[in-house]
């Protein structure tokens, strides 16, 4: 993304939630929080499995709603499990953000 630049809450990716594969998928399951998301790390060229658990009390106008550029994803958050399916293509650190840019984390892809 050219020319944007998010500032907000950051995540350490140093903390990041490392996935597990099973049976050819890797599944990486975190907790919505308030005011930060949660950084993860997949590997290169697995699909991935993401769950998002999200109790009602902790969603609110600002984190419901998570955007991954660089899968091209979008998914507003619910109360329960929300589960995010991507493939990873390339190695790197990846930004994903709330809607509006304001509370932002990472995926690592190693």
């Amino acid at each position: 993304m050219s020319g944007l630049s998010l500032t907000g809450i950051s995540s350490d990716s140093e903390n990041a939630v490392s996935s597990r594969i099973v049976n050819g998928t890797q599944y990486v399951e975190t907790e919505l929080d308030f005011g930060s998301y949660t950084p993860i790390s997949v590997a290169n060229g697995i699909p991935v499995e993401w769950t998002i658990n999200a109790d009602d009390e902790k969603l609110n106008g600002c984190n419901n709603e998570i955007i991954i550029p660089e899968y091209n994803i979008s998914v507003k958050l619910k109360s329960g499990e929300n589960v995010i399916r991507f493939t990873p293509e390339r190695t790197g650190t990846f930004s994903y953000t709330c809607w509006m840019g304001m509370i932002k984390s990472t995926i690592v892809v190693t």
